[in-house]
């Protein structure tokens, strides 16, 4: 998977033009291209450094799973059997990732006051809903919580730490200022959301890189998690000032890691 980059005036540099006459008018953004053009990585370029062992057991049930339902045909290599389970394997994710994407573009839209194609969606091979059945109970639930958006899809740039990033949302509401960001996620009835350890710290490096408080002075940082297995359930996680301020000192360490395995280092003086 490419990585995001962002210009030190806050425009995305996630990709670059190719050279006349390549098949494609443009290719992902290089970590060279990053040296050269004096770029910053994103947030999620740094918490990627962060294995996540909720999503990696994820995986590995998947890769278990196609090989039980698919075994060697007779005389298969077991080399061209694996790289076959691998790729397999990978294709209920790529779903997963393509509904996630589907939900935040309709999200965005509306945030911004235009409609958005309302259309039938797969949630799994067997069970389908509208889309509008995972956005609108979204909206429903920020009206219920009173929160005003203030800016929707804000690059967010902290060039004293060398990072940036685009947040969901800036808001306001009767207990003050904070920002949100959604979250698709699959879940089970009954059982309650776990957020990764990275999801705290990408609300505190947003935090800090539009406010500029490291004390998280009455900061409100939310996820809100929207289920795509149980069309309507909105699960809501607000983290304390405390998570917060332990959150952006494990991101900075991040940071520190990231820097010294791909040798640059982005921060501004």
């Amino acid at each position: 998977m490419s990585e995001h980059y962002y210009t030190l005036d806050g425009k995305a540099c996630h990709t670059q033009a190719t050279k006349k006459g390549a098949k494609n008018p443009t290719r992902p953004t290089t970590l060279r291209d990053a040296r050269e053009q004096k770029l910053l990585p994103s947030v999620t370029s740094y918490t990627k450094m962060l294995a996540s062992p909720g999503l990696e057991r994820w995986k590995m049930s998947k890769v278990a799973e196609t090989c039980f339902q698919m075994p060697p045909h007779p005389g298969e290599e077991i080399g061209d059997y694996v790289r076959n389970m691998l790729e397999k394997s990978k294709e209920d994710g790529m779903g997963a990732a393509d509904l996630g994407t589907t939900i935040h573009a309709a999200i965005e839209g509306k945030l911004k006051g235009k409609d958005y194609f309302d259309h039938e969606v797969a949630l799994s091979e067997e069970r389908s809903c509208m889309l509008s059945e995972l956005v609108e109970p979204a909206f429903a639930k920020l009206e219920s919580m009173g929160i005003k958006v203030k800016k929707a899809e804000v690059v967010l740039v902290n060039d004293r730490e060398g990072y940036a990033g685009t947040t969901d949302v800036v808001f306001e509401s009767h207990i003050g200022k904070g920002i949100l960001d959604w979250k698709s996620k699959r879940t089970k009835p009954e059982e309650p959301i776990f957020p990764s350890e990275t999801h705290p710290m990408q609300l505190a490096a947003y935090w800090m890189a539009h406010f500029c408080d490291s004390f998280f002075t009455d900061a409100i940082c939310i996820n809100v998690y929207i289920s795509t297995t149980e069309p309507g359930r909105i699960d809501v996680v607000k983290y304390d000032r405390e998570q917060l301020m332990e959150s952006y000192k494990d991101f900075l360490c991040l940071t520190r890691l990231w820097r010294r395995q791909n040798n640059y280092d982005p921060r501004v003086a």
